[in-house]
């Protein structure tokens, strides 16, 4: 992404995707959703550092109401090591 760039849903997208089939696959370990996540935030910082707020935010909410109880499977400690 070049600076100034926003970040499309579609990276965040992505990440989470990639996310979930390292989790679905059996060899998704806490390291790899880090190092994922970084990379993420790497490319937010450089490209437009104002969507990071937003990023953490969509990541750190839920998704679904508490009766359903469907989560990101992104727990705030993983997205504070990857910050």
């Amino acid at each position: 992404y070049p600076q100034g760039k926003p970040v499309s849903f579609a990276l965040l997208s992505a990440a989470l995707s990639d996310i979930e089939r390292l989790k679905g696959s059996g060899h998704g370990s806490r390291k790899k959703i880090t190092v994922i996540l970084s990379n993420l935030f790497r490319v937010v910082m450089y490209s437009r550092p104002e969507d990071l707020v937003p990023t953490i935010y969509i990541l750190s909410n839920k998704v679904a109401p508490d009766y359903e109880e469907s989560e990101l499977g992104v727990g705030d400690g993983i997205i504070i090591k990857a910050m």
